[in-house]
């Protein structure tokens, strides 16, 4: 679509959390700006998320709040309508955030539909927002690379690990949630960190700040050096800089899962108690590993629901996970 007399000179996207989210919301957004290459394109995300869309040229990053409340959102509508946006994008499942700017924005406002059952993979109901604006989307796929200074540190700091495996254990925690039940069993990253180090490769850990106790018993008990955990180490822009130059991945439902497939490396995703087909990481180089019920679970909010009423990671053995990355990896920890 070309810039004309009746396109938005200025436009809004709402997207306040969290990290997985706003990786696959990336198409959705290349697409918006692909579709009006002349408009002003702000994107409104909380500081929790926020490094996932900053360092891109075609729109500038806006602070809001990373927990949506009813308040929050019709104050944050008001303060858009301020500043006079031609249209405004929420790519949000909140119907408190999306009344809100209907009501308030004071321009046209296009949404993430609501489809019951939903069996959408969540970037297509996104994109499905700009469909609903007659804009076939150009980008389908999430593409993320380190800046080049974040490249470098990430060099210095493995240049002594060759052929590295990264390891997210942790994870599943945004800001007002935690959903361990999400996460792999420690035991079995211990046990799936050593036979990955008999083929040749040195297995090292990524985490936020949070992480560090899981993962420091994790290297401890893999009888692995402790400066094997980054966790709490790097910036969120240079975990996508590790994860660019390891020869593979691993981890479970989580935002990192979807940076290190965003940033072309090979991935296998370990899920349980949510569904593959619509929170998977997009990529041609990703392998999922799952609990069969998972496949066709509905939507569960995990904050609420028992883990005994939803398949469990546990359920995903050693053995699946390590063939997985073995029929990944070249044998011997050979150059691919």
């Amino acid at each position: 679509m070309t810039q004309g007399a009746a396109s938005p000179a200025r436009i809004g996207v709402v997207k306040p959390c969290c990290i997985g989210d706003c990786v696959m919301a990336l198409p959705t957004l290349d697409s918006l700006a692909a579709a009006f290459p002349n408009a002003d394109l702000q994107v409104f995300v909380g500081p929790h998320s926020q490094p996932i869309f900053e360092g891109r040229e075609p729109w500038t990053v806006r602070s809001i709040g990373d927990r949506i409340t009813a308040k929050a959102a019709g104050r944050q509508a008001l303060s858009i309508r301020a500043e006079d946006f031609d249209l405004v994008v929420v790519l949000e499942r909140s119907r408190i955030l999306t009344s809100a700017f209907v009501a308030l924005a004071g321009c046209p406002v296009a949404a993430v539909t609501r489809v019951m059952p939903e069996v959408r993979h969540e970037s297509v109901a996104y994109l499905d927002a700009l469909r609903g604006l007659a804009i076939e989307p150009l980008v389908t796929q999430p593409v993320l690379r380190p800046s080049r200074q974040e490249a470098e540190i990430a060099d210095q700091l493995c240049s002594c690990w060759p052929r590295t495996v990264l390891f997210h254990p942790g994870g599943a925690e945004n800001p007002g949630a935690t959903m361990p039940d999400k996460r792999w069993p420690a035991s079995h990253y211990v046990a799936l960190a050593r036979l990955i180090e008999s083929h040749g490769y040195t297995v090292i850990f990524s985490g936020g700040a949070s992480d560090r106790e899981l993962v420091s018993r994790i290297v401890q008990d893999a009888g692995l050096p402790s400066d094997r955990s980054l966790a709490g180490q790097v910036s969120l822009g240079g975990a996508i800089a590790v994860a660019a130059r390891s020869s593979l991945y691993v981890g479970g439902d989580t935002g990192m899962s979807h940076i290190a497939a965003a940033a072309g490396t090979p991935v296998v995703a370990i899920f349980g108690p949510t569904n593959p087909r619509r929170y998977r990481p997009i990529g041609d180089r990703v392998t999922v590993v799952a609990p069969a019920a998972s496949w066709t679970l509905p939507d569960v909010d995990l904050r609420r629901a028992s883990s005994a009423t939803v398949p469990c990671t546990s359920d995903v053995t050693v053995d699946q996970v390590s063939a997985a990355c073995l029929a990944i990896l070249p044998p011997g920890g050979s150059s691919e």
